[in-house]
This record gives structure tokens, sequence and C-alpha cells, in this order.
């Protein structure tokens, strides 16, 4: 059994160590979230702030900022607004253990894969450190960093890419006993009591000196919660005004509580500022919108994808030569005969066990295929298979895949097609090689110096930090994007009618000034003053679908509005033709009121026509008592009528024009 120190790590400054992987977790909480606690929505002078009455956040910030500010040129308005908070735990970090599951079965092409290779369930002492990325809008993301070193065996890369599931688990699916809840399936979240049913959720286990085994997503809310319940209260400060950091020997006014009523830090919960949303690769299942970096600090892996060029060379191998087909085809009809061998089961069952395993590592190059590789593979090291099984993990690792040992060549080459280097130039001179899939940014590295620095603060490069937690925020502020958007289309498409034109155009008003304005707004651009840095985040803003989003989302906003545009129009013009028919009707009327009028003054007899009476009755209907003639009586009725409709049209027209004064 491994013995490990648990607690915290020596004080000091840490070697960067070969052949380690440092793994960051973020998880990110928007600001409408902070709002529903805070009451108001934190500012960068508040973050700023509460930086500034911390020395562990000052040491923080002094360490790392000059690394950010020398590849990204993050100013806004003359100062940064991107502030960088230490956790409540010292600079030096702590040592924690994970441990694994010795066997771990997953589904995948019809078939249920299990694995166990030798040691898979040793515990692994891991460095751990975390802190906060506060961002333009006010969000913040908390970050989780891990460093562990390993070897080139299978039970290492399996760990590693269990390590990947933890927090994506795609290719397991939840177990039916745990899927059910009073006989009613019901979705899980991580963070729950009860176990989610899907494996590396359940049984990777942390201990530290608070707990024992606890379950990986357990551990991180209870450091998460901790972490928030001291930071929210010195923000809230903040933003009222007030001393971050209280003097206890000065009581506060007493009307202070009920201006500013104290929190209820129980309620912090992680459930209630880190949203989160259905897994879709796994039915039933919630996870936290994660998203995380591994940074590969490992010679022998970064010259199998960059080998080094032999005398005389100019150019490097590429992949179709580093990954031949004949040297992979064994690897998949393995696979088929374990398949062949479990049809008993149902679904088939493939048990990759010890006999598997032995298979593996004493599968050997022949003396012809090694001399022959070796010519052009100056990067092979023995003629035992250790570089088809590197490329194999890394090509499933880079992808998320922890099927990795069922691939042939063609999905080898494929898989380990960087985001950097992309072409000749950026290849000859490129010291790291990245890769990046929608949940995680990859890193291999021989040796890197800024890893050194960043290693004793935030557990990892600054560098690809910066452009992982830039591509974060870009990705969840799209998404936030993306709800108001739709939003707003459904609003409008209730709207769009002649009664609420109006406030279908106010609903587009306030969209324009406040979400899309604020995407605008707090967006990262490309930031970074490299073109090695700049490249990569521009990948990795595509690869999240970050730019897909944002011009499919503005045409549809553009063509709703056209639309509603377009509807007001012809609104206007039906209103228009209307009111231009009411007028015409009105000058008619008016014209054939004159005629009469004009035809009364001149009449035959050249009289004075009779009026009407005082009862009003109507003067033809006693044209027989009456000495004036037929055509007399006539006219009256003509000029009677004409007067009445006038009058009506007049009043009509006036509720019209009055109506569409009220709607303006």
């Amino acid at each position: 059994m491994t013995t490990i120190s648990l607690g915290q790590m020596p004080k000091g400054y840490q070697a960067n160590e070969p052949q380690s992987v440092y793994w960051t977790l973020s998880l990110y909480v928007d600001r409408d979230n902070l709002k529903d606690v805070l009451g108001f929505h934190p500012e960068p002078e508040h973050y700023r702030a509460v930086q500034m009455a911390s020395n562990d956040s000052l040491e923080l910030r002094n360490a790392m900022e000059p690394l950010f500010n020398d590849i990204a040129d993050r100013e806004r308005e003359g100062q940064v607004d991107d502030i960088l908070l230490a956790a409540s735990t010292p600079r030096q970090g702590e040592t924690i253990a994970i441990t694994a599951p010795g066997q771990i079965e997953w589904e995948t092409e019809g078939s249920v894969f299990c694995a166990s290779p030798p040691g898979l369930d040793t515990p692994r002492a891991m460095d751990f450190r975390r802190f906060w990325y506060s961002h333009l809008d006010g969000a913040v993301s908390y970050h989780l960093s891990f460093r562990v070193a390993y070897e080139h065996t299978p039970a290492d890369f399996y760990f590693l890419s269990l390590l990947q599931k933890a927090a994506a688990p795609k290719e397991f699916s939840r177990n039916n006993a745990d899927s059910l809840e009073n006989g009613k399936a019901r979705s899980r979240r991580p963070t729950d009591a009860r176990l989610t049913g899907v494996q590396p959720l359940d049984e990777i286990l942390v201990s530290d000196t608070d707990v024992e085994d606890a379950r990986f997503w357990h551990f991180v809310k209870r450091r998460f919660e901790a972490d928030a319940r001291a930071l929210i209260p010195r923000l809230r400060r903040a933003g009222h005004g007030q001393s971050v950091e209280p003097d206890p020997s000065h009581a506060p006014p007493f009307w202070e509580k009920y201006l500013n009523p104290p929190l209820n830090l129980e309620s912090l919960q992680f459930e209630t500022l880190v949203v989160h949303n259905p897994f879709i690769e796994v039915p039933g299942l919630e996870m936290p919108l994660a998203r995380f970096m591994f940074f590969f600090n490992d010679e022998t892996l970064f010259e199998r994808l960059m080998p080094p060029l032999a005398e005389g060379e100019t150019t490097r191998a590429p992949r179709s030569v580093m990954c031949q087909e004949r040297c992979y085809v064994r690897y998949p009809a393995k696979i088929e005969e374990l398949v062949e061998k479990g049809r008993h089961h149902n679904p088939p069952r493939v048990d990759m066990d010890k006999d598997y395993w032995d298979w593996l590592t004493g599968d050997k190059y022949t003396d012809e295929e090694f001399n022959r590789l070796k010519a052009t593979r100056p990067a092979m090291q023995d003629k035992a298979r250790t570089d088809c099984l590197h490329y194999l993990f890394m090509a499933g690792f880079c992808q998320n895949i922890i099927d990795f040992m069922n691939q042939d060549a063609s999905e080898v080459q494929d898989s380990l097609d960087p985001v950097y280097p992309t072409n000749d130039r950026q290849d000859e001179e490129s010291f790291f090689v990245r890769f990046a899939n929608p949940r995680a940014l990859v890193t291999f590295v021989k040796r890197s110096r800024s890893l050194d620095t960043g290693n004793d603060y935030i557990g990892t490069c600054p560098y690809a930090f910066l452009i992982h937690v830039a591509a974060l925020h870009n990705e969840y502020l799209a998404r936030q994007y993306e709800m108001s958007t739709f939003s707003l289309i459904k609003d409008v498409q209730k709207l769009n009618s002649k009664r609420r034109l109006k406030k279908a155009a106010d609903r587009f008003y306030r969209f324009r000034t406040g979400p899309f304005a604020n995407y605008g707004r707090f967006r990262y651009r490309n930031i970074f003053r490299y073109d090695t840095e700049g490249d990569v985040f521009e990948a990795l803003d595509k690869r999240r679908g970050t730019v897909r989003r944002d011009e499919y989302l503005e045409g549809l906003v553009s063509s709703m509005e056209s639309q509603t545009r377009d509807l007001e129009a012809r609104i206007t013009k039906e209103d228009e033709g209307r009111v231009n028919f009411a007028l015409g009707a009105l000058g008619f009327f008016g014209l054939l009121q004159l005629v009469f009028s004009v035809a009364d003054i001149f009449t035959p007899s050249g009289e004075t026509p009779a009026r009407f009476t005082v009862d009003g009755v109507l003067p033809f209907l006693h044209a027989a008592q009456s000495d004036h003639t037929l055509g007399d009586q006539l006219t009256y009725l003509g000029l009677y009528l004409s007067a009445l409709a006038t009058g009506g049209l007049i009043l009509f027209v006036c509720v019209i024009l009055v109506f569409r004064f009220l709607r303006r």
C-alpha cells in the first residue's frame, strides 16, 4: 500500500518535474448568479478591493500578471479589469491523494469493455492548488489545479484518461439501479448525496487531511463552498463601499443590519452558484459547466509528436510516417478476437484482463520492422512497442476517448491533428504542441520556463492558462447570449401583431441595449500579442462553438428584426390606406354638400328655401302641405344626409388619429 503524506506542501518553490501532467479544472459562476447572492452585479473595482486587502492575492497578482501582460493586451480604459484572487489556502498548496477503481467499464460500438491494467487502483499523490479569476462583466471562475507524476504504463495512461472522464464522462452510461428513485427515472448530479450510476463519478475517490475517500465531485464541492464563503462576504462589503476586512474593535452602526442584512453563509451552496446542464452524452446526468486543460511536461511524448530532426534534415517526418498502418493492425484485431470470445454475453463483453496486458507488454517489433522504422523515426528508443502505446494513448486522450487501444493508424493520425502547429512555419519554431476538444485544451512540451514560475502559484503554465480562461469566458458568455436571443425571439413572435407591435419594438430595443451590447462589450477578442497564442485562442474559440453561435444568433436576430420591420411597414401602409379612403370619402361628401348648397341658393323661384322646423321634422315629409316643390324637398334631404355623413366621417377619422397617436 502506497503511503502518501497528506497536507500542506513544504514551503518554498517547487521544481517543475519532468514526466508530469498539470491539470486545471475550471468552474464558471456567472454574474446573474452572483447578483442573486450579493444583491448587485459585482464590478471589477469590487474584486480589486478584495485583492488589495489580501497579501496572498497580491503575491499571486505580482507573480502572474507580468506574464499575462507579456503575451496579451488586457488593458481596457487604462486599466486591467481581470483580477486574480487567492483562495483560502497557502501559496505552496497541499498534497492530496486520488484513487481510481481497479477495473473500469464502458460501452462503445455495441460492446461492453472491461479494462483492468495492473496498478490502476494504486493511490496517487497529487499537488493541489486553487484560486479565483474575475472577468470583464463581473463573472468569476474558480480553478482547481492538480499535478501528478506518471509512468508510461497502461495503468497510468488509463488513470490520466479517468481524470478527464471525471469532468466529462462520455462513453459511460448510468447504472440502471442508480438511475431510479421510487421506480421513476430521475436526473442525477455528481454533487448529489446519492450515486449517479456513472462509474468515474462514483468511484474516483479523493483523500485529504479532512476527509478520506470522498467522491471527486464531493471534494470539489466542499472546497468550492469553503472558498465561496470566504470570498462572497468580502465582495459584498466592497460593493457597499465598506472595508473588505472590518475592524472587530469598531461596532457597526445599529442601522447597518437593516440596510445590509447579514448573509446566510449556509445558503452559499455549490448548486446555487454553479450552473448545471444536462450532459448530452449520458442521458439522465447533469454536470456542472466545467472546462479544463492538461499541460504535459514530457520530453518523450513531445518527441513522439515533434520528432527531433536527424542530421542534415530540414523538415520533420509527417504523421503518416510516424503512424504506419502495419504497426497498428494488430490492436483492433486483438480487440475483435476478444469481442468474439465474449459473444455469449448480451451485449458482447470485451475483457481486457491480465492476459491482454501481458500480450501488450510482450509485443515487440521484428528486427526488420525496427530497422526500417528507426531510419525514419529517430525518436524510437527500443524494439518494444512503447511508441505505439504512446500514440494510441495521446490520440485517445486528446479526443477524450478512453477506448484508445481500439484504434487503427488512420484514427491515430486524425486524432493527433493539433490546433498548433498547423503549418511548416509554425512547425519550425514550435516548442509545444496543442490539441483541443470541445471541453479541454491539451498541451505537450519538452520543457517550459513559464511553467517553472506558474507551477508555484496557479499550478500550470500561465500562457496556456490565459488562453484557456479567455475561451472559457467567451463560451459561457455566448451561451447566455444564446438564451437571451431565443427568449427575444419567443417574445417577439407573440408580440408581432397589429395591436402589440410597439411592445415588440421595445423588446428589440431592450435586447440591443442589454444582452447584445453586453455580449459585444464583455467578450474577449483576440487579445494575444503573439501569433502562437493568438492562433490557439482562435482555434479554441472555434472548437468550442463560440464563433458559430455568434454568427448564427446574429443572423436570427437580424432576420426577426427585419420581419418585424416589414410587418410594421405593412400595417402602417394598410392604416394609411384606410385613412386616405376615409379622407377621400370625407372630401366627396363635402363636395356633394357644396353642390346641394349651391343648388339651394340658385333655386328657380328665387325664394329662400325653408329650413328645418324646430321640432326636427324633415320638410319633405309634409310636401303636400308645403308651398315648396318636390325638388326643394329632395334638396333639403340631400343637404341633411351629406351633413350627417360628413360629421360621421370626421368623427371616425378623429378616432383613428387619436388611437394611432396613443399607440406611439
